[in-house]
């Protein structure tokens, strides 16, 4: 017994107690280092993702405010000139593309990847200048363009817009609408330039 506990033994006990301690540290670390590579990659691509998306939208809206400006003056015409509204009018319903000649809208603008990031784990990752600027920029674009764009579509689709005594007021909830639309519009343009020129 006494042998068990000599020096050397003693000492060959303790080193390979540090190599059996060390090497548990070590895939600790390893796997840990793992991990954030795989975290980082995550939010690179969410972040991507994230721009990409900011970009079309850009994009779509870009293609939005000539057409809406064109409608705005053509509702602003109806509403001064009566013969355009007895055009816009038939037996059957009242036709609302002498105004708008390609509907409201032609495409949407996305929150897809946002709402994604917002889910995943890289979204703790991200710092938080960043995640307040992009929840901002997500809250103009759904409370001020996607919900005006949502206003317009409820008034064509109401009972009162079918109606020919009431296209008047109609005309002029539409231009009240388009207005404010056109209004948001070119500010959520320059937010999306102001934000995506700052980033690589």
């Amino acid at each position: 017994m006494s042998n068990f506990f000599s020096r050397q033994n003693v000492f060959k006990l303790f080193a390979e107690s540090f190599l059996i301690i060390l090497s548990v540290l070590l895939a600790l670390l390893l796997n840990e280092y793992r991990m954030n590579l795989r975290e980082q990659k995550l939010k690179d691509a969410a972040l991507t993702s994230v721009r990409n998306e900011l970009r079309d939208n850009l994009a779509t809206l870009e293609k939005w405010r000539p057409y809406h400006i064109e409608v705005l003056q053509n509702v602003q015409a109806a509403i001064q000139n009566p013969a355009i509204q007895d055009s816009m009018v038939s037996p059957h319903h009242i036709n609302y593309w002498y105004i708008m000649p390609k509907g409201v809208v032609q495409s949407i603008i996305n929150s897809t990847a946002w709402e994604i990031l917002k889910g995943v784990n890289a979204r703790t990752h991200i710092d938080f200048d960043t995640m307040l600027t992009l929840s901002n920029l997500y809250n103009i674009q759904a409370m001020g363009v996607q919900a005006t764009v949502d206003v317009i579509l409820q008034t064509m689709s109401s009972r009162e817009a079918l109606q020919a005594e009431r296209l008047q007021e109609t005309l002029m909830l539409f231009r009240s609408s388009y207005r404010e639309l056109v209004s948001q519009e070119e500010y959520l343009i320059q937010t999306y330039k102001a934000y995506l020129e700052n980033q690589p």
